[in-house]
């Protein structure tokens, strides 16, 4: 071929190759916008409607770092409170109890819906499992091509026990049997709903080996504590390998010292599982009591949509001061206000939800 007969050629397959292009363009752009949905927990201490405006600013950043879409919260206070650090744009589902200080609510920003919440474990006769009224809620949430899905939001037991017990210990043996008992009537709750698209994300208070979590993911009520695999998983834990290369979700601020800072610490894992079936005073008689209690599970038909999860740690995560408390007959008053926004750091994913 002549150069003539290929310069015609080129003219004449100059508009495919244009057209060709634009279609390979499009594909990228709609996939990196279709890929990327943040769903974050946040569990923001005992965060009241009066609080620094030094704290609200930490959070508020934290947030806007973050870029979620849809964000489960524990330990708040109130609609009122959540409204200091989430602008008209968020939609708030929670009780809103007024004699309750330590809420776990959800806020969902457009172009999802939430369509509506539930509590699904009330009355008194629970309590053991949830005490201090931290029943899990359920919200009902609709993505922008109209799928339907679940968010459950969840704040289980402290691992603080009572001031004293019969031996003389206080802390993670005392209050195993409840983290337990809560995961598993979560897990019967789940077992009923099987082809529902869930999140069940939170702070679990124990970590992702725990036996309660092995209930959780399993949906096995006999699953014991330790590294375990499942066949046909309930839930998929997506913190797993986190925890497993010894990264945290609390109790990081206490080594930050104004550099950046990576949300691990050597130990955390082996100080975890050497403890677990011990009796010990929590945290008093453990090793490293910094440890991964932030998690967010996922059912099985989503594990493959999810393209990153992280712990998010950051100067306005970490930086500033932590408060003094007092107990009261409702929760807490603080004695002196905190300007840190939260001793957990929040736990993210990005994730397909169309």
């Amino acid at each position: 071929m002549n150069r003539s007969s290929l310069r015609n050629l080129r003219s004449a397959l100059a508009p495919f190759a244009f057209i060709l292009a634009l279609t390979f363009l499009g594909c990228k752009e709609g996939q990196s916008a279709q890929a990327g949905t943040r769903v974050m927990t946040y569990n923001i201490e005992w965060f009241s409607e009066d609080a620094t405006p030094e704290r609200i600013q930490n959070l508020k950043k934290v947030i806007e770092e973050t870029q979620p879409s849809i964000i489960g919260f524990q330990e708040v206070q109130s609609k009122a409170a959540m409204r200091q650090i989430l602008d008209s744009n968020w939609v708030v589902g929670m009780a809103d109890d007024p004699d309750q200080y330590q809420e776990v609510g959800v806020a969902v920003k457009a172009p999802f819906k939430l369509l509506r919440t539930e509590w699904l474990f009330p009355g008194a006769a629970l309590d053991f499992a949830y005490p201090d009224r931290r029943d899990v809620l359920r919200a009902e949430l609709e993505s922008p091509g109209g799928k339907r899905f679940s968010v459950y939001v969840v704040h289980m037991k402290s691992r603080r026990g009572s001031d004293a017990t019969p031996q003389g210990y206080s802390g993670r043996n005392e209050t195993d049997r409840q983290r337990e008992q809560a995961c598993a009537l979560l897990a019967g709750y789940l077992s009923g709903r099987p082809d529902e698209t869930k999140i069940v994300l939170g702070d679990f208070n124990d970590t992702p080996d725990d036996r309660s979590l092995n209930i959780l993911e399993s949906g096995n009520l006999l699953a014991k504590g330790g590294p375990s695999q499942w066949t046909q998983p309930l839930l998929v834990n997506l913190t797993e390998p986190l925890y497993r290369q010894d990264y945290v979700s609390i109790g990081l601020a206490r080594a930050y010292l104004g550099q950046p800072i990576e949300p691990k610490m050597t130990g955390a894992m082996k100080s975890n599982e050497d403890t677990r079936g011990k009796e010990h005073r929590f945290p008093q008689d453990v090793p490293v009591t910094q440890t991964l209690f932030d998690q967010i599970l996922v059912s099985p038909n989503l594990q493959s949509k999810v393209s990153e999860t992280s712990i998010h740690s950051s100067k306005y995560s970490l930086q500033g001061k932590s408060g003094r408390t007092e107990r009261t007959d409702k929760g807490v008053n603080y004695i002196e206000k905190p300007t840190r926004a939260s001793d957990h750091l929040p736990v993210v994913i990005e994730v397909d939800l169309n």
